[in-house]
């Protein structure tokens, strides 16, 4: 199960007693309105899990509109939006699922990303360090943290925790590739190279990575290697953002 999974059993009181969530008024209803609410959140979580949150926001929104007091509810319909990249649409139902059940990772990632989206770094940086802390074990918490950190002009503490993703995953392409490129930004060429290498072996098919590698041998003077990897850049697309 995924944190989220997880953290919306734990708050469904009605199904398993009550939670420091708060969901009294669900509890208190009638047991066909519970059942009809819990069919709601299962489809709903079903659709944003098989990439259709366009679909789950009709039903996550009937949910918080009769019982507000969902932490579930809340979390997936900051999830849904987030889903269709209406980042700023998420922020006010992740706030109030972080205000539900405090201590919820699975919120905290959720909010720190859409903040980050929004173009509020601060804020982003604030919630993704407390969804690091709450996953200690978790290579895309800690690489999250890492890229806000870099866009705020915070290198030393990027780099540290980018060396905590990749003490949990050698292999986080984005990691290598994050790392690679501070360390030739800051002039250590030398040392992001083992880092960028690593980065095309795991995703062959990134221009991005050839092209900063290829960067990195020419700083180097490695003129032969440079121009492979630029030659390799030149037969790729680019992804789509």
């Amino acid at each position: 199960m995924t944190p989220s999974q997880r953290d919306a059993l734990a708050s469904l009181g009605y199904l398993a007693g009550n939670t420091k969530g708060g969901n009294a008024p669900v509890a208190a209803a009638d047991p066909k309105d519970k059942i009809g609410v819990a069919n709601q959140l299962q489809k709903a979580m079903l659709l944003i899990d098989t990439d259709h949150p366009e679909q789950a926001i009709p039903l996550l929104e009937s949910v918080v509109a009769n019982a507000p007091d969902i932490y579930v509810a809340q979390l997936q319909l900051g999830r849904a939006e987030s889903g269709r990249r209406k980042y700023c649409q998420a922020i006010a139902p992740l706030v109030r699922a972080t205000e539900l059940m405090p201590g919820s990772s699975a919120a905290e990632y959720e909010l720190g990303i859409a903040f980050f989206e929004c173009g509020d770094s601060s804020a982003a940086a604030a919630h993704l360090e407390k969804a690091a802390a709450l996953m200690p074990e978790s290579a895309d918490a800690h690489f999250s943290l890492a890229a806000v950190y870099a866009r705020i002009d915070r290198a030393p503490q990027a780099i540290q925790e980018l060396q905590t993703t990749l003490n949990l995953n050698a292999k986080h392409y984005r990691a290598n590739l994050l790392m690679g490129r501070i360390l030739f930004l800051q002039g250590n060429s030398r040392d992001a190279l083992p880092y960028l290498k690593v980065a095309v072996s795991v995703q062959p098919a990134s221009k991005e990575a050839h092209l900063f590698l290829a960067e990195a041998y020419a700083k180097l003077e490695m003129d032969r290697e440079s121009k492979s990897e630029r030659e390799k850049a030149e037969h790729l697309t680019p992804p789509n953002r």
